[in-house]
């Protein structure tokens, strides 16, 4: 929020002639209200009926609530708040918000007058109360120059009929909604009838009075102070006619002989010009080129007005500056972006020259002489003009950048095999690590832990050792994170490192320290702000906490003006006074732009003989001056500023390692290409021969590599980048036919994404914000049964009229439908009433709730639920809970909350207590969609306060519990894409990692079967039984065994005929003695609104016996069995 600092607060005025012994807040909807502030130049808004009101936020949810303020406006009918705030100049202060009440009545004749009979009493005068000091001037001798003509003859009724039209005619380009009604705002509105003065209880000073009528047009002069007269004879004071607008003052140029120039005015009243806009709604994503210069230039104009709309910091910067003529204009093309720079001529002296009111020709001169002097003499109170200028954005250039035909399953597959056995494969490491971006390092992560269930960062832990390590590890974070946790290691445990609070805080950009801020609760669950207040004291805490709100100035602008007040400020808080003032210091360093600070800084060298930095080491010690000269430092050159931190960190017996990886890690990708050249421009020699002489080993190689040196390499399992960028995915290559390879800083891919600004936490999958419908699964167009796989196995392609195979196609989408659908008459009131009555009093109608259950779908019963709660107050889950019992209170519970509640609930009841029910979380991983996951995920952490991943891990082992944890990572392929030669690859994998081995790679099933999309496997598993004797079902229960087995079978079965999968799922659930009623309502439940028709046809033709209603009216009862039958639409 802007500090109020020298702005005077707006007056709010409505335009009328007070009533005595009449309410002051009483309004009706023909009096104009005007706003006024004492402060010049500034700026007024305004609000009416909503919140304070916002300059840089005038929209809230596409309705417009905050106004600015051109000229007096209307209320409509009602009691109506409104609230206005000034603004200065240049946007960096506000006033205090001024707020009045007003009752506001419809306008009837009776209440306001006629507006007719104002204009037909006679020729009118009236001086203005508040735009000009020209009370000496006796306008009424104007009338001896016949301005004036009866009213009855044709001009006079011209006049009103023209003023009438100027009033009452919409204005095309104002759209206010609400509770202001639109004004003509069409040219500048001069009062020339001003506003009445309340002195006390006696009536206004000036008012418009009767004077003679001449023959030309129309004239003014002041009645005096009674306006007992003008009362009497002209009734209440009307506010329609008390201003003019420009336009409507031209009209009069043919009959009368008056024209109205600027008349300076402290009540802001803007001109609009009349310009010709392109049309923004035929706005194309891209200009049209091919020699159209002018719709080029009407497609810039439109996207910079399009920008300027989200940017409130360039529409603060482009408003301030008054520009004069092009003085050039050139485009220039910059890799995969143009630069479009045009230069204007400096118009920013301020015109002195008071627009004066000339008349006509005609009118005698010696009184043009005596008003034209008057109007001279008028002193403007004219503020000194900032001296305003624009700093050049110096570009960056990072030694890492994208790498070209990235593919992060090859590059995951390859840190695995170089750690996998005995010894490590560091060459591969480094090779891998080195040369990706920080996203792209994020998404091999990810990748890692979805094919191999397993977190990567553990693994290279457990891999390598020493300042490797560390750097290794440092590079699979997320820099945001990265950053975060090098603020936690600096403050945990005993003393400080107060060198990394002072790099991080002093370099880092206002979205960058929010999100360290957002991801150091998130880690550690601590305020981050805390932290540094317990762990540091003083003025450097006070320092610190500045700068860890990220609320610093981020303009390009330049007020040299400012710039000389602040150089002035920290001189005499300084060097100029006994002791020091460090409070001013912290206020200008945390706070200013860095643009503004280096203007500062050069000020600040022609007030003192010292330079800035000079001064603040000889009035500083300690934390606070190190704090001080590192923002100094950055702010001149944050290049420069690393720089000697490196060699900071090199010089000397020893190194700073922890530094050293710190710096290269984080500015690797920012700025790390300038960061070498001011190193060597200050100590003369290359930064990589001090890397080399300071380190050793592959911690050595690494770090050069991320500096863009040329590192000689030799790793066991690389994927060769050749001359066009693009790599080869043949993964593992023998040791002895390994080639050498030079890592190279890579050419940048424009179509591979670049770092996130938002952090993310590590080895944690995005969840959805909001849980989405689930997905409709895809299945074969003919359901078969589990016992005949082979057929099962044959994916769906498209026939060819020469027969012949493609190498890739697209499934085309199986269509499901449930047996529970929306019900048409849904009236969520009645519903909630039968529920109410079928609970209340002695013993519970159990009939009415299932009725009610059965016959509405889960978003229709999720309204029931909300709207129970409004009508009764009562929640109506915990009343179905308290009123049923048994296994019909554990499917009314289940069909109340939603399925994602009710997938976490059942997850979180498999794993609690002794034992786990693995066939419980088989069931639910393996078969929802990515987005159902996640949306699990995220639920089963905000219900339990623990992550769904973590409780797996520790409840399962070995590879079983990998595969869970690849799953739920929900990253699946879930595109119809089939590529056949990647599908006889898959399958010839498999085959090699199962039977035809000796032994079992399970890692090799789990990558594909957990990775792979529906439809691509459903190829891989055709490709198989051409390989093997076996098809994939027999294989894996030949090769696993156990848990392993089971979820893997899943996967298969899934695959092939999930509502085959399901139907078996509710045969297990009721075959033999006793019945899994915890197994029979999550699927009925979960599959009711989905498959449950397709899956009723599977079980017919499996099991017989009259099917799915058979065997549930068989193996259940009474309400519970009537709700069931009613879920899979057999009654």
């Amino acid at each position: 929020m802007m500090p109020a600092v020298a702005v005077m607060p707006p007056t709010i005025v409505p335009l009328r002639n007070h009533q005595p012994g009449g309410p002051k807040t009483k309004l009706d909807t023909n009096t104009y209200i005007e706003l006024r502030t004492e402060t010049p130049y500034a700026k007024l808004f305004f609000s009416v009926d909503g919140p304070k009101p916002n300059p840089f936020q005038t929209k809230i949810g596409g309705k417009e609530v905050t106004h600015k303020y051109v000229g007096p406006f209307t209320l409509k009918p009602g009691r109506r708040e409104l609230m206005a705030i000034a603004v200065s100049r240049d946007g960096l202060h506000e006033s205090r918000v001024n707020s009045k009440t007003f009752i506001v009545e419809e306008a009837t004749e009776s209440n306001h007058g006629n507006f007719d009979d104002f204009w037909l009493a006679a020729p009118l005068n009236s001086r203005s109360s508040s735009h000009l000091d020209i009370d000496s001037v006796d306008l009424s001798k104007l009338n001896d120059y016949n301005l004036m003509k009866d009213y009855n003859s044709s001009p006079a009724n011209d006049v009103k009929s023209k003023v009438r039209e100027a009033w009452t005619k919409p204005n095309s380009g104002s759209k206010i909604d609400g509770p202001i009604n639109p004004v003509n705002y069409n040219g500048t509105q001069l009062n020339f009838f001003g506003v009445p003065a309340q002195l006390g209880s006696n009536p206004a000073l000036s008012q418009v009075c009767t004077q003679n009528v001449s023959s030309t047009g129309v004239g003014f002069s002041a009645y005096g102070t009674s306006s007992h007269d003008f009362n009497a004879t002209y009734g209440p004071y009307n506010p329609n006619t008390g201003y003019f607008t420009e336009q409507m003052l031209k009209k009069l140029e043919s009959g009368g002989k008056v024209e109205a120039g600027d008349v300076t005015s402290h009540t802001v009243h803007e001109q609009r010009l009349a310009i010709e806009y392109p049309d923004v709604a035929s706005k194309s994503d891209t200009s049209p080129g091919n020699g159209q210069w002018k719709e080029q230039l009407d497609y810039m104009y439109i996207s910079l007005i399009e920008h300027a709309k989200e940017a409130a910091d360039f529409r603060h910067e482009i408003g301030q500056p008054k520009m004069g003529q092009v003085i050039s204009a050139t485009l220039e093309e910059d890799k995969d972006v143009y630069h479009f720079l045009v230069t204007f001529s400096k118009e920013d002296k301020l015109n002195e020259t008071v627009p004066k009111l000339t008349l006509h020709p005609s009118t005698p001169k010696k009184a043009e002489r005596k008003l034209s002097s008057k109007l001279s003499s008028i002193k403007p109170n004219v503020k000194p003009k900032d001296e305003i200028d624009e700093e050049m954005v110096l570009a960056k250039q990072g030694t890492v950048k994208p790498w070209a035909g990235f593919d992060a399953e090859a590059d995951a597959e390859a840190l695995r095999k170089a750690m996998k056995g005995l010894g490590t494969d560091e060459d591969t490491i480094i090779q891998v690590m080195g040369t990706r971006c920080n996203q792209q390092r994020q998404d091999i992560v990810l990748k890692y832990k979805s094919i191999f269930g397993k977190s990567l960062m553990a693994d290279l832990a457990s891999e390598l050792s020493g300042n490797l390590c560390n750097a290794v590890l440092a590079l699979c974070q997320p820099l945001i994170e990265y950053d975060a946790q090098q603020l936690r290691k600096a403050i945990k445990g005993l003393g400080t490192d107060e060198d990394v609070l002072v790099e991080i805080f002093s370099t880092r950009t206002n979205n960058e320290i929010k999100g360290i801020v957002h991801t150091y609760k998130t880690l550690f669950g601590r305020d981050l702000e805390n932290d540094i207040v317990s762990d540091t004291s003083g003025n450097f805490k006070k320092m610190l906490v500045a700068l860890a709100q990220g609320s610093r100035d981020e303009a390009l602008t330049v007020n040299r003006t400012r710039a000389r007040e602040d150089a002035e400020e920290l001189y005499k808080a300084g060097e100029e006074k006994w002791g020091t003032d460090e409070s001013r210091f912290n206020v200008i360093l945390a706070s200013r732009s860095a643009a503004q600070l280096r203007a500062v800084f050069d000020e600040y060298s022609k007030v003192s003989k010292k330079d800035i930095e000079d001064a603040i080491k000889s009035e500083m010690s300690g934390d606070l001056r190190r704090i001080m000269l590192a923002i100094v430092r950055s702010v001149r050159s944050t290049p420069g500023y690393f720089a000697k931190q490196l060699h900071k960190a090199m010089k000397g017996a020893g190194t700073d390692d922890h530094t050293l990886i710190r710096i290269i890690v984080s500015r690797s990708e920012v700025d790390m290409v300038q960061i070498k050249t001011e190193f060597q421009k200050y100590y003369k020699q290359h930064l990589s021969e001090y890397v080399r002489d300071d380190t050793s080993g592959d911690y050595r190689k690494l770090l050069l590599i991320l500096l863009g040196e040329i590192v000689e390499l030799k790793p066991k399992y690389v994927a060769v980048g050749d001359s066009a960028g693009s790599i080869d995915n043949e993964a593992a290559l023998p040791v002895e036919t390994s080639p050498e390879v030079l890592v190279e800083d890579t050419p940048q891919n424009p179509d591979t994404p670049q770092t996130l600004d938002t952090p993310q936490t590590l080895d944690t999958p995005q969840t959805l914000d909001t849980p989405h419908t689930l997905d409709t699964p895809q299945t074969l167009d003919t359901p078969q049964t589990l016992d005949i796989p082979q057929n099962l196995d044959t994916p769906q392609k498209p026939t060819s009229l020469h027969n012949i195979e493609p190498d890739y196609w697209d499934e085309p989408e199986t269509k499901h439908e449930g047996t529970v659908k929306d019900y048409k008459d849904f009236n969520p009131t009645g519903d909630a009433e039968v529920l109410r009555k079928a609970m209340k009093g002695l013993g519970t109608d159990e009939k009415a709730i299932t009725s009610v259950y059965g016959r509405r779908s889960a978003a229709q019963r999720r309204v029931i639920v909300d709207t129970y709660k409004t009508m009764f107050g009562k929640d109506l889950l915990k009343e179905l809970k308290g009123e049923l019992g048994g296994s019909l209170r554990l499917l009314v519970w289940a069909l109340t909350v939603s399925r994602f509640e009710f997938d976490a609930a059942e997850l979180r009841k498999a794993m609690k207590g002794l034992g786990t029910k693995e066939s419980v979380l088989v069931e639910i991983l393996c078969t929802r969609t990515n987005q159902e996951i996640a949306a699990i995920s995220q639920v089963y952490e905000s219900t339990f306060g623990r992550k769904l991943e973590d409780d797996i891990a520790s409840e399962t082992s070995g590879h079983f519990r990998r595969l869970l944890v690849s799953l739920v990572q929900g990253n699946r392929d879930e595109s119809t894409r089939v590529d056949m030669d990647k599908a006889r690859a898959d399958a010839k994998d498999l085959y090699e990692a199962g039977e035809k081995s000796w032994g079992t790679d399970e890692c090799r099933f789990n990558v594909i079967l957990v990775s792979r999309s529906p439809a691509h496997l459903r190829a891989v598993f055709t490709e198989y039984s051409k390989l093997s004797k076996k098809n994939i079902l027999k294989a894996i229960r030949s090769e696993m065994s156990g848990d392993l087995h089971t979820g893997m079978s899943t996967i298969v079965k899934c695959v092939q005929n999930k509502t085959g999968y399901f139907a078996e799922r509710l045969y297990d659930s009721m075959k033999g003695l006793g019945t899994d009623d915890d197994t029979l309502i999550r699927v009925v439940v979960s599959r009711c609104e989905v498959d449950m028709l397709e899956i009723k046809t599977q079980f017919a033709r499996k099991y017989g016996k009259g099917g799915l209603g058979k065997w549930i009216m068989d193996d259940t009862s009474g309400d519970y069995r009537d709700l069931l039958l009613m879920l899979v639409g057999e009654k």
